[in-house]
């Protein structure tokens, strides 16, 4: 049977929070995956308020070992093997091929790179793009002004979009 100190080593997920002025101040450590408040310590560094957690959860776990119950494991993280399905029309699937072969790098490589270059710049495009479109409902709304993006806005400035009085 493990003692509270090899549970303790068993890499359970911390979180250490600065706690407001109007509570007290300090810091908190507490093990979100045994409950959000089951498990906290408290103290005026990262390192009083881990060891404060630390006393409280080896305490605790004592009493589990004492009464002959279970005690939970930590969480593991999935393995991810680095394969995914995507289903896509066969028409987006016909232009990433030609895409790939103009470039010419299997269909696979050619992906990788796509959704590694623009994972992130997508989620500022589709931001963008929010963004425009709030600002267009609400300028048409009050008929003074309309914004028209460009077909393909990946590189949007004032001057790539059609801006229309009425």
């Amino acid at each position: 049977m493990k003692t509270p100190e090899q549970y303790w080593n068993l890499g359970y997920k911390m979180v250490v929070e600065a706690i407001p002025d109007e509570d007290g101040g300090g810091l908190s450590a507490t093990m979100p995956e045994l409950g959000e408040y089951a498990f906290v310590g408290d103290g005026e560094s990262p390192e009083e308020a881990i060891a404060s957690l630390k006393s409280v959860f080896c305490t605790i776990v004592g009493e589990y070992i004492q009464s002959n119950k279970p005690f939970p494991l930590p969480k593991k993280k999935p393995a991810y093997s680095g394969k995914f399905l995507a289903r896509i029309t066969p028409a987006l699937h016909e232009r990433l091929v030609s895409q790939a072969e103009e470039q010419g790098v299997s269909l696979n490589q050619f992906v990788t790179e796509c959704l590694a270059a623009s994972s992130v710049e997508q989620c500022v495009i589709k931001n963008i793009e929010s963004h425009f479109a709030v600002a267009n409902d609400l300028l048409v709304k009050t008929s003074v002004v309309s914004v028209e993006l460009p077909p393909n806005p990946h590189h949007i400035s004032t001057s790539e979009a059609t801006w229309g009085y009425q």
